[in-house]
C-alpha cells in the first residue's frame, strides 16, 4: 500500500507508456498514500480529465489570460516557431526550436544557414511566427536533402525526433528492450503478436500473456464461480442463454 522512497516513485513513473497524456500523472494515483522518509502523504486521485486540463499548457493559459479561443495549429505550435513537422529524404521528423538561442544553434550548427537568425523575417520569435510559411518552405527545402538519420545525428543537442510509422515504432530497440510486443498462442489463428504491459515491476512481473478467448471459452468457469452446477449450466446452454 505504500511506496517507500522517491526512487520507487520514479521507477513506476518510468514504467508507463509515454503515449497517453494521463500517464504523466497516473503513477501518483496508484495509491493515495505515500510513505517517504517515515512521513505519510495523501494525494487525491488524478483523473483523466484533470490530466488533460493540466496538459493544455501555454495554449490553455493564453485562453485564461485573454479569453480568446486559440486557433488550431495543426502539427505546428500556436506560439513558438519553428516547431513543426518537416520532410526529410526518407520520411518526416519533428523539431521544436522555440527560443532564439535554439534557433540560432540550429541554423549555425545543423543546417549551415547562419544568415537566417539575422534575417529580419526570422530574427525574433514574433517575426518567425508571422513568417512561418516562408520559414517552413526554406526548412523543408533544406531537410529534403538528407535522411532523417543524417539530420538527427547532427541534432543530438536539440529537441528533435523522427516521426515513425507502425513498422518502425514496433520494431524499434526500445520496444524490444521493454518486451512491449509478445507472442501468444491463439486457439484458431496460431501464434500471434500482442502488446505487452507498459508496467515493469521487479518483484511482481506481468507473466501471463494470452490471446483473447473465443466466444464462450470461459462460460463454464465463470458460471461455476457464480455457484452454478453442471446440470444448471447444461440447461442454460440448451436454452441458448449462454454459449
Amino acid at each position: 500500500n505504500y511506496l517507500n522512497s522517491n526512487k520507487d516513485i520514479q521507477a513506476i513513473h518510468d514504467s508507463f507508456s509515454e503515449n497517453s497524456i494521463s500517464n504523466f500523472y497516473l503513477p501518483y494515483s496508484l495509491s493515495p498514500n505515500f510513505l517517504i522518509n517515515n512521513k505519510n502523504y495523501t494525494i487525491p486521485l488524478v483523473t483523466e480529465e484533470s490530466s488533460v486540463v493540466a496538459a493544455l499548457s501555454n495554449a490553455g493559459q493564453s485562453f485564461l489570460l485573454s479569453g480568446e479561443q486559440p486557433k488550431r495549429a495543426g502539427n505546428s505550435h500556436p506560439l513558438s516557431t519553428p516547431t513543426n513537422l518537416f520532410h526529410a529524404k526518407d520520411g518526416d521528423l519533428y523539431i521544436a526550436c522555440a527560443s532564439d538561442r535554439l534557433f540560432g544553434k540550429f541554423c549555425r550548427e545543423v543546417i549551415n544557414r547562419p544568415e537566417l537568425p539575422e534575417d529580419p523575417r526570422f530574427n525574433s520569435a514574433t517575426h518567425r511566427f508571422e513568417n512561418r510559411p516562408e520559414l517552413f518552405r526554406i526548412l523543408n527545402g533544406v531537410f529534403s536533402t538528407k535522411t532523417r538519420g543524417e539530420w538527427l545525428e547532427k541534432m543530438r543537442h536539440l529537441p528533435a525526433g523522427a516521426v515513425q510509422n507502425f513498422q518502425e515504432a514496433l520494431s524499434s530497440e526500445i520496444v524490444s528492450e521493454r518486451n512491449m510486443v509478445r507472442t501468444v498462442e491463439h486457439p484458431k489463428a496460431g501464434p500471434i503478436n500482442v502488446f505487452g504491459s507498459p508496467l515493469n515491476f521487479s518483484d511482481t512481473p506481468v507473466q501471463e500473456f494470452a490471446a483473447a478467448p473465443l466466444l464462450g471459452a470461459n462460460t463454464q468457469e465463470v458460471l461455476k464461480k457464480l455457484g452454478y452446477d453442471d446440470e444448471q449450466i447444461k440447461v442454460l446452454r440448451e436454452a441458448g442463454v449462454v454459449t
